[in-house]
């Protein structure tokens, strides 16, 4: 996971995400760090948390994002008190479920109460994401990533 890292994703687009969530490139990941300390290439999953920089968040830089090979990208708008998850590779929005939890498609596993998360209730976020932590799905996908880093 990086914090405000510079990403490149091509010569004219070099975004700062609030959040990136990678498979490093030993484990079939795309995108790789540089020894500038950059990270090249898209990351799997970039966060943006929106308050004034909505519009750029939800516009140039999504459009930035998706072409750039991101395949996941998850805005919370704070005023709005709303939480968009793209994903890029099916062109649909990731919806959450009765129970309001969004699930990643790139990260098996990785839940988000969207209205916990959105509340500031911390408990309740923590507990969704040990239960996806704990699901068969984070399992395979464990499996699969140490499948993968052991052929190279």
């Amino acid at each position: 996971m990086l914090l405000d890292a510079t990403t490149i994703l091509g010569e004219e687009s070099e975004p700062q995400p609030d959040l990136a969530l990678r498979i490093l490139p030993e484990y079939g990941g795309q995108s790789r760090d540089t020894p500038a300390q950059y990270v090249q290439g898209p990351a799997e999953l970039l966060t943006e948390i929106a308050h004034s920089t909505l519009s750029i968040d939800m516009h140039q830089k999504k459009t930035d994002y998706q072409h750039g090979g991101v395949q996941e990208y998850l805005v919370l708008c704070v005023e709005e008190r709303e939480l968009y998850w793209f994903n890029f590779k099916s062109r649909r929005l990731i919806t959450p479920d009765a129970h309001g939890i969004y699930r990643s498609r790139i990260f098996p596993g990785l839940w988000i109460d969207g209205p916990a998360l959105l509340a500031l209730e911390s408990t309740k976020v923590a507990k969704a994401v040990r239960k996806g932590l704990k699901s068969p799905e984070h399992a395979r996908f464990m499996k699969r990533l140490q499948m993968t880093a052991r052929k190279r």
